[in-house]
C-alpha cells in the first residue's frame, strides 16, 4: 500500500525518520502535479488520506544493447527513464562496470557505443541529472571518449530555444547515416511526442523501421 505524503503534513519528518529506518519495506516517490482535474499525479497530491495498491512493476525496459548507436530525445521528466543509462555509460567509461549491478549481457562496451542525448528544460533549476550529465561530458572531453554526446535546450533561458520540429529532427538525424542508428527513444510531454510521432509516420518509407523507434 501507498501512504501518500505532502509538504504539510504535520507528521511527515517522523513518516521519514521511520521510512529510513526501515526502508528494505519502503519505497519513496516523487509525484510532480501535473494540475490536470482527472489525471492520477493531480489526485496523489490533493486527495487527503487515502491509500493506494500498486501492482507491478509494469512496461518493458529500455531496449538497448552493448554496442550500437542511440538517439535519445527527452523534455522534463522525461529524462528519468534514461538515468541509469547515463549513469551505466559512466561507470563503463570509468572502468568499473561491476559496481553498477548490471547483468553481463546488458553492459556497454565503450568503444562500439554511443548515446546522443538532446535533452529539454525551461530552465537550470527545474533540470534533472544535469550534474552527472556534464560529469559525464567533461570526463569524455578530458579521456578523449567519444561516446557521449549532450544537447542542452533551456527554453526559458534562451540556451537552443528553437522548438524541436520537424525540421530540427530532421537535421538532427541526418547527422548519423540511417544504417548506423541502432534505436531512438523519444520521452516527452504529449504534444513533443505527438510532433515526433507525426514525423517518423510521415517519414517511414524512407526512414527507419519502426522497431528502432520507441516513444515513451
Amino acid at each position: 500500500m501507498i501512504r501518500v505524503l505532502r509538504t504539510d503534513d504535520k507528521n511527515m519528518t517522523k513518516l521519514f525518520n521511520k521510512m529510513d529506518a526501515d526502508e528494505n519495506n519502503s519505497m519513496m516517490f516523487v509525484v510532480k502535479d501535473y494540475n490536470s482535474q482527472t489525471g492520477l499525479s493531480h489526485k496523489l497530491n490533493n486527495e487527503h488520506d487515502v491509500n493506494y495498491e500498486m501492482k507491478g512493476p509494469l512496461g518493458k525496459r529500455l531496449d538497448v544493447d552493448s554496442t550500437g548507436i542511440y538517439y535519445v530525445f527527452a523534455a522534463g521528466t522525461g529524462i528519468l527513464p534514461f538515468m541509469d543509462l547515463i549513469g551505466q555509460l559512466a561507470f563503463a567509461n570509468l572502468g568499473i562496470m561491476n559496481l553498477a549491478n548490471a547483468d553481463k549481457q546488458d553492459r556497454i562496451s565503450p568503444h562500439e557505443f554511443r548515446l546522443k542525448l538532446y535533452v529539454s528544460f525551461a530552465k537550470r533549476a527545474d533540470a534533472y541529472g544535469l550534474d552527472l550529465m556534464f560529469a559525464l561530458q567533461n570526463f569524455c572531453k578530458r579521456a578523449n571518449i567519444l561516446n557521449f554526446d549532450l544537447y542542452l535546450r533551456l527554453s526559458e533561458e534562451g540556451l537552443n530555444a528553437g522548438r524541436w520540429e520537424e525540421g530540427f529532427i530532421r537535421t538532427e538525424l541526418r547527422k548519423t547515416p540511417e544504417k548506423d542508428i541502432t534505436r531512438i527513444f523519444v520521452s516527452g510531454p504529449p504534444a513533443m511526442n505527438e510532433t515526433f510521432d507525426r514525423f517518423f509516420e510521415e517519414n517511414k518509407a524512407n526512414w527507419l523501421d519502426d522497431s528502432q523507434i520507441q516513444i515513451l
